[in-house]
């Protein structure tokens, strides 16, 4: 017996489910009958005749999984406490937060008007220096605040709009239930001040760091495996700032490459310590943290997964060679 539903709903034959645009219960020895009733689904009823007839219903089942192949699902994100993993994956358990990669391969934005002429030129550096170190994989598209795309609000505010964070933060990717909520946008928050994102010598490395985490990377220093690299002293981090240092599991992180020393999102030894101290050491050689303007050959590689580029594009960085800004020990 064949079931034909309308176009949201299958075509049972024997087990195996096909689309059909019409609405009726058919017999078999009424199939031609059917098919002469229904226009639309005459192509399916011919093949359903030669599957019954000869028996081919691998040849069916062929016919599903093709068609169904050819839809392509939007590239997801999924983190347990915040990590960046490769998408589609299946739905993660409850408490854990789903974000997405940018849609096209662009992530719109627009600075909040309180940032100066100067800040909003580095930042659009630190973009400009992302989309060159990855062969324009991903782009940064300035836009209005206006503009119905969903997009990133870049702010220096706390969610009141009125009270400045102290420290730079960012959502690795879209946040999925912000979208849900039917939001245009949401934050990226560069803070302004000693503790922001601003180097008073002008370098752009830490807003390098933040304009890749909105691509959907995380924190190198909360990979599962951070302890057999860095030894982390927790007395000597910042009350209210030891969630910087969480650790994500494994399966939340894409693990292109070993522990990278030299991941543009790996903080310095200073970061979130309490005065005069260092949260953390570098246990293995070079036994420092490099704090260079470009990212490195894995991050490449991370953002070249995420967005289906070609990590051909990607240089090898040679960490051992990089000048370090900081000794770690």
């Amino acid at each position: 017996m064949f079931t034909i539903l309308d176009g949201s709903k299958p075509l049972v034959v024997r087990s195996r489910t096909y689309s059909c645009p019409h609405q009726t219960l058919i017999p078999n020895r009424l199939l031609l009958r059917s098919a002469m009733a229904y226009p639309g689904c005459f192509a399916v009823v011919l093949v359903c005749l030669f599957g019954l007839a000869f028996g081919q219903q691998d040849f069916l089942t062929a016919l599903r999984e093709r068609s169904v192949g050819t839809r392509q699902p939007q590239r997801r994100v999924v983190l347990g406490s915040g990590a960046a993993a490769a998408g589609p994956r299946e739905p993660p358990p409850s408490g854990r937060h789903i974000y997405w990669s940018w849609p096209n391969k662009v992530i719109p934005y627009y600075f909040e008007p309180i940032y100066s002429d100067q800040e909003k030129a580095m930042m659009r550096k630190a973009m400009a220096k992302i989309q060159s170190d990855v062969q324009d994989c991903i782009r940064y598209e300035e836009v209005m605040p206006g503009s119905p795309k969903f997009k990133i609000r870049v702010t220096p505010f706390k969610i009141d709009g009125v009270t400045k964070e102290k420290y730079c933060s960012s959502h690795p990717g879209i946040l999925k239930s912000l979208m849900a909520q039917k939001s245009k946008e949401q934050r990226l928050v560069i803070a302004q001040g000693e503790t922001g994102c601003f180097g008073t010598d002008g370098s752009i490395h830490s807003l390098m760091k933040m304009f890749t985490h909105i691509t959907g990377m995380r924190n190198q220093h909360q990979h599962s495996d951070r302890d057999q690299y860095i030894s982390v002293n927790k007395a000597n981090i910042q009350p209210g700032m030891e969630i910087a240092f969480r650790l994500h599991p494994k399966e939340s992180t894409l693990n292109l490459c070993d522990y990278d020393y030299c991941s543009i999102t790996h903080i310095q030894p200073e970061e979130f310590a309490l005065p005069g101290t260092k949260t953390f050491t570098v246990k293995k050689f070079p036994f420092t943290i490099p704090k260079k303007e470009e990212l490195s050959g894995c991050d490449c590689r991370e953002i070249a997964e995420l967005y289906k580029c070609n990590s051909d594009i990607c240089m090898i960085t040679d960490c051992d060679a990089a000048t370090p800004a900081v000794a770690a020990r």
